[in-house]
């Protein structure tokens, strides 16, 4: 390769940042490039920096393999008499030579060109250079002539002429055709690009004009070439500060559609989550002969009224089964202030498993130890307001208006549960004793007759027995079995699979929201093509003139593009902002209402994939009106409407 700029930097005195950034450019022998830019932008400070006329403050200039700041100052003076031919802007003709002996100028310095042209003597050297002359459009009076006669145009040439003369490897051109007309121009042009085929040369031009761009292989927009990875999106946001009103709204629109999709989704796995957690590790939950999805609400779940009770001698066989490792009784059928009680027994805080088999625990107070103790669930205790030692009256009726109220027979608070994201928390637990002695005569009569038989520190009767099993491979063969006693009609469920078919009859609504929050994010997105198309037509102007400064295809594309993800990602982040304060807000309503952990963070790996599929949403909204913009007609845009 003839040039390459590796992590070039430049920066004028008093500049906050570099006038020169150019991370990567490299110029192959032959190859012909134009760069292409307003005035000012940095072009003539580019090509004094690659001639080695100015020193490059950081980054590598390598020039026919040579790293420039190896150099000394004579040596780089040397090397580029040798291998580099520049056409100044300002031609730098000594004045009062001629326009034959400013030619031959560039061959005094070096050896090498004057081998390279076969001009070895004086003679020859004048020979070449009118011939270099004449094939430029200066006769040989003309080029007798002193410098300060010429026109602006013939110094054009002769400086030209200079830059050609010897072949060198790289020639360097800065504006060499600003001052000439069209012909001229194009003649001049034809000789630079036939000299450097015929000689191997590679040439790197500068200028404003791009019409001029099918001489070379490569047309290049120096604000492309220079800075291109911060200029792009300078314009972005500088477009977007303008458009603030409608971009906000995008925004706002983007971030609320995050916030149902992801908040749906996150709600969805949280409640599934709940839901496999209520309860773990039991194996059997068996109960008098009712719908397996019924006996599952209303003994774990307490939503739905239990069926009628198994007696008290069931519940001892089943204790005495050689299979049951553990069982918790269940009895259902009052309530406090419309939460449900559960009386149960001591099995109940030692057995009972929720989430990743955690165990129940006590926040405060302890675990019941009379007939008038009570515990509570965390919910209850928030939510009522009671501490250890106030008393409370249980009423019959699991829901609804109580039937009657056991004001008669109060019970006292001795402890609280902890949280457990479980409808234990929503629950009043209190003794079998204790429920059975409201139900009974004695110290806790009820008002109600004593049934036959009852006896005074167990109930007739539970609604369900939760049981744990020596061997999980006995699972099916003890369910087979209690769905053939002959005492009493049972039923026995598995709470796993039960857990899932009830999952499944929420899937209806579930995808029901889903839908939703992704017709709001279409919604969003088609709002955001919109503005962007009904933009374009006050951006007509604007895009036109960044294709006249050179910007191609994928630079429209860019800036289109790139403010559609721009307002993409500011919207998916505010979403997601929003969506952390709304848990951390709820998260104890939540708990407290509806047994529901939400969760604490503020963007899980499982949902990744949905955001990047949020964003690339957003991104290709703005391929359509970015190839709308590139298909305007360029003079159109820059044709002012009245």
């Amino acid at each position: 390769m003839v040039l390459e700029l590796d992590s070039l930097r430049y920066q004028h005195p008093g500049q906050a940042r570099p006038f020169i950034h150019i991370d990567r450019f490299v110029l192959q022998a032959g190859e012909r490039v134009l760069l292409h830019g307003p005035s000012g932008c940095g072009k003539s400070t580019l090509l004094s920096l690659i001639t080695g006329i100015r020193p490059a403050q950081q980054g590598d200039i390598r020039v026919a393999g040579q790293l420039f700041s190896s150099l000394s100052q004579r040596r780089r003076d040397a090397f580029r008499a040798d291998h580099i031919g520049v056409i100044f802007q300002a031609f730098n003709l000594l004045p009062y030579l001629t326009a034959v002996d400013n030619v031959c100028l560039s061959a005094g310095f070096s050896r090498r060109r004057c081998e390279r042209e076969a001009a070895g003597n004086n003679k020859q050297r004048r020979v070449a250079a009118q011939d270099l002359l004449t094939r430029l459009g200066l006769d040989a009076a003309t080029s007798a002539l002193p410098a300060w006669q010429l026109s602006f145009g013939q110094q054009q040439r002769v400086a030209a002429a200079r830059a050609l003369f010897g072949k060198p490897d790289l020639i360097i051109a800065d504006e060499p055709t600003s001052a000439l007309d069209s012909h001229s121009r194009d003649t001049l042009l034809a000789l630079l690009c036939e000299h450097c085929e015929n000689a191997g040369s590679a040439l790197l031009m500068v200028s404003h004009d791009n019409q001029v761009a099918d001489h070379f292989h490569r047309s290049i927009a120096f604000s492309a070439l220079n800075g291109g990875s911060t200029m792009l999106p300078r314009i972005v946001l500088a477009s977007l500060r303008t458009r603030k009103t409608s971009a906000t709204l995008i925004v706002v629109a983007i971030a609320l559609s995050l916030v149902m999709i992801v908040g749906i989704e996150r709600l969805r796995h949280q409640v599934r989550a709940n839901f496999a957690s209520t309860v773990s590790g039991i194996d059997l939950i068996v109960s008098a002969r009712g719908g397996p999805m019924n006996i599952l609400l209303y003994s774990v779940f307490r939503l739905s009224d239990p069926t009628a009770g198994i007696r008290w001698d069931t519940v001892e066989h089943l204790a005495d089964h050689p299979d049951v490792k553990w069982w918790i009784p269940i009895a259902l059928g009052d309530s406090h202030r419309g939460f449900p009680v559960v009386a149960t027994n001591d099995s109940y805080l030692a057995h009972y498993r929720y989430g990743q088999d955690q165990a129940l625990s006590l926040a405060d107070g302890q675990w019941f130890a009379g007939e008038d103790h009570v515990v509570l669930g965390s919910a209850v205790a928030q939510r009522l307001g009671y501490q250890l030692g106030d008393d409370m009256v249980l009423a019959h009726g699991a829901s609804g208006p109580a039937i009657i109220e056991h004001d008669n027979h109060p019970f006292t608070v001795v402890g609280v549960l902890s949280a457990t994201g479980t409808p234990v928390d929503q629950s009043v637990h209190v003794s079998l004793a204790g429920m059975a002695a409201i139900h009974s005569g004695g110290q806790f009569r009820s008002g109600l007759p004593p049934r036959p038989g009852q006896r005074a520190d167990t109930p007739d009767s539970v609604n369900a027995v939760m049981l744990g099993l020596e061997r999980r491979t006995a699972v099916l063969s003890l369910q087979r079995e209690l769905s053939r006693y002959k005492a009493e009609p049972l039923s026995a469920i598995i709470p796993g699979v039960q857990l899932q078919r009830l999952w499944r009859m929420t899937a209806v609504g579930e995808n029901a929201l889903r839908a939703t929050s992704m017709a709001v994010l279409l919604v969003a997105l088609l709002v955001l093509v919109s503005t962007i198309l009904a933009a374009l037509e006050g951006r007509r102007h604007e895009l036109a003139v960044l294709r006249a400064a050179g910007a191609g295809r994928l630079a429209v594309y860019g800036v289109i593009v790139g403010e559609s993800l721009l307002v993409t990602v500011i919207g998916s982040l505010l979403g997601l902002t929003l969506l952390f304060v709304a848990q951390w807000a709820l998260a104890p309503l939540a708990l407290a209402e509806w047994s529901l952990r939400l969760p604490d963070t503020f963007l899980s790996v499982r949902e990744l994939p949905t955001l990047a599929a949020i964003l690339l949403a957003g991104s290709l909204a703005g391929l359509i009106p970015a190839e709308k913009a590139f298909r305007n007609s360029l003079a159109d845009g820059l044709t002012p409407r009245n």
